[in-house]
């Protein structure tokens, strides 16, 4: 069994004992001084890790950090989407009141070509044509009646361009026996044409059959492409 020295009087005695039997000094128990000493410093050392996280200075929030995160990183702008967006035209030219048509002509090896202009009414249509067949031509048809001329009166067609005087043309029927349409004579078409390409507004007067004279508004003409 293992023994100590008592501090008083050197005699051997045992450490469990509580007073020296040689002297009767107290004798001082033995304790676990290693965990002691590492109990203190563990305390000491949280201490000091509290103190250091207390009084550590806050972030300016002026300084930028010099380690971006995901949140403050901006992507960059798509550049391909940005240069298909569409950018609006103030000055778009308005679509054209002008009804185009090619039909193709197999046995002249050629296209009969139409520009269609209907009046405010939709109750007359307005065609200038070019065919293989026909040639050249200006022709004024409606829904419904029928023209005078067809019928063997009056071949005459009353027009007035925007503000120019009225000015009278004359007109034939159809071959075809169609009452309803009515063609401009020959060595007219040209003239009328010039007219109708720099016109904005067309007012044609017409007499049909038991209703007497008709007129018909064209409000828009502009825009018309023809050779």
């Amino acid at each position: 069994m293992s023994t100590t020295a008592c501090r008083e009087c050197n005699l051997q005695i045992s450490p469990n004992v509580a007073n020296c039997p040689g002297c009767g000094a107290a004798v001082r128990q033995p304790g676990n001084t290693g965990c002691s000493l590492l109990f203190i410093a563990l305390v000491i050392f949280g201490w000091v890790m509290w103190l250091s996280r207390s009084y550590a200075p806050a972030p300016d929030r002026n300084t930028a950090s010099t380690a971006p995160t995901a949140a403050t990183v901006e992507a960059p702008p798509n550049v391909a989407s940005l240069q298909s967006a569409p950018v609006p035209d103030s000055a778009a030219t308005p679509p054209s009141p002008w009804e185009y048509s090619a039909n193709p002509d197999p046995l002249r090896k050629a296209q009969t070509r139409e520009a269609n202009l209907r009046s405010s009414d939709l109750d007359a249509k307005l065609t200038v044509r070019q065919s293989p067949k026909y040639g050249f031509d200006i022709y004024l048809s409606i829904r419904q009646g029928h023209f005078q001329c067809s019928m063997g009166g009056s071949c005459t067609l009353h027009a007035r361009f925007d503000d120019q005087p009225e000015k009278s043309w004359r007109v034939t029927a159809s071959n075809d026996d169609d009452t309803r349409t009515v063609f401009l004579a020959e060595g007219s078409n040209r003239k009328f044409l010039a007219l109708l390409k720099k016109s904005r507004q067309l007012v044609i007067e017409v007499g049909l059959y038991q209703q007497g004279d008709q007129q018909f508004i064209f409000d828009n003409t502009t825009g018309l492409e023809w050779d």
